[in-house]
């Protein structure tokens, strides 16, 4: 039986792949269903936000046509990068006839470099960055690099090592657990490459507790009609080794004091559940 759910997992995958190849071939033919067409809109963070729900949600509405893969990382590796030939990007929607077409790579916010790559892309393209508190945000990162076998150290170590390397915040894929937190900076730098109006920041908690007035919202903000998306889900739930120890707790809240602050002022949103700055221990 095992073997049989993994040679259908295996001609799948060949299936994709050679539907691959073929949408790659019509796009320089110019004979694609994409006839020109740019995507209307990406998810481009944050990492451990809440993006795979997100895209879950998004995938159940037939309006928009989300990429089969999540994380497609076209934009932040140079080996997919040739001129603005974007024909190996298109060809992973070689099954989307959606009016709307997306994907979802939540490094994206964080890479500074991307940004222009995209706007080179779609000048009016829209982006959705989904955050969550950034605390809890690098330990569920730091948990699924250690899972994978990519980080060795304890948490308190980890942090402490990327703080002391230079520059810091970095631009790190991997060991970018306190960097990729703060959130005012990367959504300034975001501002300096697009227009307010392209760019909807969205919380995850909101869309944990009350998941269709935040879809409301983002249907609004992508212009398509109204959606019922079904219940509440949740696409991760990882289990963690061992709790955060309170005093690195305490030292990544008080070091994201005044980036919280300053979110909280450019939102225009009450972040208190964020703002652990006496923690004890």
């Amino acid at each position: 039986m095992w073997r049989l759910r993994e040679f259908r997992e295996q001609l799948r995958k060949l299936k994709f792949f050679v539907q691959r190849i073929i949408e790659y071939i019509k796009i320089k033919l110019n004979i694609s269903h994409m006839n020109g067409r740019k995507l209307d809109f990406l998810i481009i963070g944050v990492q451990k936000g809440g993006t795979t729900s997100l895209q879950k949600y998004l995938q159940k509405n037939s309006l928009i046509g989300m990429s089969e893969i999540k994380e497609l990382h076209f934009f932040d590796k140079d080996k997919f990068l040739n001129k603005g030939d974007y024909a190996s990007y298109h060809s992973y929607f070689f099954n989307r006839k959606s009016p709307v077409l997306a994907e979802a790579t939540p490094i994206y916010s964080f890479l500074t470099r991307c940004h222009k790559l995209i706007k080179d892309y779609n000048p009016d393209i829209k982006l959705i960055l989904v955050l969550r508190d950034p605390v809890k945000r690098a330990y569920s990162q730091y948990n699924m690099a250690l899972q994978k076998g990519k980080e060795s150290l304890s948490f308190s170590e980890a942090v402490r090592a990327e703080m002391a390397q230079e520059p810091f915040p970095n631009q790190e894929r991997i060991k970018s657990y306190v960097s990729r937190g703060f959130y005012f900076q990367q959504i300034s730098k975001l501002l300096e490459v697009f227009e307010s109006k392209q760019l909807i920041v969205l919380f995850s908690d909101d869309l944990m507790n009350n998941h269709r007035m935040v879809l409301s919202e983002l249907n609004d903000f992508l212009g398509i009609p109204t959606f019922d998306y079904g219940d509440s889900l949740v696409a991760h739930k990882r289990i963690y080794q061992d709790k955060m120890d309170s005093k690195t707790e305490s030292l990544l809240y008080s070091l994201y004091k005044q980036d919280i602050e300053q979110l909280e002022r450019l939102m225009r949103k009450d972040l208190s559940s964020w703002k652990k700055y006496d923690l004890k221990g």
